[in-house]
């Protein structure tokens, strides 16, 4: 998995070459670590169509524990996107055909 990665202290930002996610971090009274998810996903040529997307994730751990439960999610997800876009372009063979 291709990404950069950069971070302020309540954001986390990863870049990849099909979608870019940014992660808003917040901790409640009860110790969870909330998130705030965004994507942006680019379709790549011929297409060029872009997407966004927005969903909120509750992880039950204090929020300096929540690191390898967002890197799974972020790993799913770029699954999901690469899932989709693999379809679409399936999709656009089908219909060329």
């Amino acid at each position: 998995m291709t990404s950069e990665q950069t971070h302020a202290p309540d954001e986390l930002e990863f870049t990849f070459p099909e979608a870019d996610f940014v992660v808003r971090l917040s901790s409640q009274g009860s110790g969870d670590c909330e998130t705030e998810w965004e994507v942006t996903v680019r379709e790549p040529e011929p297409g060029l169509s872009t997407w966004w997307g927005r969903w909120h994730r509750t992880f039950p751990v204090h929020g300096s524990e929540a690191g390898p439960l967002i890197a799974e999610e972020v790993r799913e997800a770029i699954c999901r996107v690469r899932d989709m876009l693999e379809d679409r372009a399936r999709g656009r063979e089908d219909l060329a055909v």
